[in-house]
């Protein structure tokens, strides 16, 4: 009888277990006027205006490849790198549409392509779905990790004092923050100490600011530049608690939009997000 029951509770914690990691809703990433979310096949278009900048892809396309590799394969990170250099070569899809499946280009336009610049000119954006390691310091020269983040919801703003859009989001991405009960971390890109210790007294912010180059490892790591000299600001960045990163939102956002969204993703309900 004894064994019986354990074989029970056994089965009963094997559903449980395979119900708990089917319910994560899948990742996100906004770039400009695209989003798209992570299906089993690849990615699904589920929203696409045609402004400010219109790529070929319309609501509802399933991309399936991407310059010939299995797209279902492709984490967000390098999602959001792709977009991003989306203006600087060409990038070649595959993707259903409706009832039928075709070759596309992600944008027609053929831009010029700028050398790789940095000291590092072959790093690569992080590949996978986990957020990758990093060790950095913020603006007091405590050392920081991402690491130290694990078990708790982070939200990364990636953002200038120079920046307009970031100054005029911030208050509202603070908000966000602390109505979710985030970890915030906020990550100056090219910018003075004098001028992010100003904005950090300005808008009392208790949450750690650390300061990097544009061309550093982590927003590259994160496809929010590129090292081709392409990328955009404000961004944010929402990792789960396990370590694997739920959203890229590139450029200029909607907060009330991606407040929505984060709250979505944090309570797994998938067909919210979609909505």
């Amino acid at each position: 009888m004894i064994a019986i029951m354990n074989k029970l509770f056994l089965c009963i914690c094997v559903v449980l277990c395979a119900s708990l990691a089917h319910s994560q809703s899948e990742p996100i990433v906004i770039v400009d006027n695209i989003t798209v979310t992570h299906e089993h096949k690849g990615w699904r278009v589920i929203d696409a205006s045609t402004t400010p900048i219109h790529f070929n892809l319309v609501k509802g396309d399933l991309i399936i490849r991407i310059d010939g590799k299995n797209a279902a394969e492709t984490g967000p990170m390098t999602l959001a790198s792709l977009f991003n250099e989306g203006n600087r070569r060409k990038i070649n899809l595959f993707i259903e549409r409706g009832d039928f499946h075709m070759e596309t280009a992600l944008r027609e336009i053929a831009g010029r392509d700028y050398e790789p610049v940095g000291p590092n000119p072959f790093r690569h954006v992080a590949s996978g779905f986990n957020a990758p390691d990093a060790e950095f310091k913020d603006i007091d020269s405590h050392p920081l990790t991402l690491e130290q983040f694990k078990g708790k919801w982070l939200l990364i703003d990636f953002m200038a004092a120079w920046c307009a859009p970031c100054i005029e989001t911030m208050p509202e991405v603070l908000s966000i923050a602390d109505h979710n009960q985030l970890n915030l971390l906020m990550i100056a890109l090219n910018d003075k100490a004098e001028a992010v210790r100003r904005m950090q007294q300005r808008y009392k912010i208790s949450s750690p600011i650390a300061m990097m180059q544009i061309m550093a490892q982590l927003p590259i790591d994160f496809g929010i530049t590129t090292n081709r000299w392409t990328g955009q600001i404000p961004s944010l960045v929402l990792i789960r608690p396990d370590g694997e990163v739920a959203l890229i939102a590139i450029g200029g956002f909607n907060a009330n939009h991606i407040e929505k969204t984060i709250k979505c993703l944090m309570s797994c309900q998938t067909d919210e997000v979609l909505k």
